[in-house]
């Protein structure tokens, strides 16, 4: 179930984009897919270690565009460790 419309967020390839509160990386699943680089963000150790699991799994499986990059780090999506402008899409 995804409950964005990745087509009307028109990500592209090579975008950064911003998974905050990633739960289990559903969305992050779909960014690398269609290209974009995904910083997956969750409070949450466990669902950050799946997603991270699940992102290798598709770039080493070719289920993630070539070239889409990715990041899971755990963190606060009240405290953004980012600069301004870091990411096209959130």
């Amino acid at each position: 179930m995804l409950t964005v419309d990745f087509d009307l967020l028109a990500v592209q390839d090579g975008h950064n984009t911003l998974d905050a509160g990633c739960g289990l990386g559903r969305h992050s699943f779909e960014f690398v897919a269609r290209g974009a680089n995904v910083f997956s963000m969750d409070m949450d150790m466990d669902c950050v270690r799946r997603t991270r699991f699940t992102l290798v799994h598709m770039r080493d499986s070719g289920q993630s565009k070539p070239g889409a990059r990715f990041q899971v780090l755990v963190g606060d999506a009240l405290n953004l460790p980012f600069r301004n402008n870091t990411f096209d899409r959130i």
